[in-house]
């Protein structure tokens, strides 16, 4: 999650089955209800990503695994 200068917060997406990596806007109140949980949730290490085969930093993690892998 990062700011853009008109302070609106901007949601990075990770590539996908039919399109590449973008940064979508997100409404303010979501932006803060995710640095909430970023603050307060334990340090994740970064895992692979299946898809582009990098290491990348996943939102909803749990004990170095991810929430949902679908």
């Amino acid at each position: 999650m990062r700011l853009v200068s008109c302070g609106v917060p901007l949601l990075d997406v990770l590539s996908h089955k039919i399109g590449t990596a973008f940064a979508k806007p997100v409404d303010p109140l979501l932006g803060k209800a995710v640095e909430a949980w970023q603050a307060v949730r334990p340090a994740q290490p970064q895992m692979l990503d299946h898809k582009t085969s990098e290491l990348a930093d996943f939102l909803f993690a749990h004990r170095a695994r991810q929430v949902a892998k679908h």
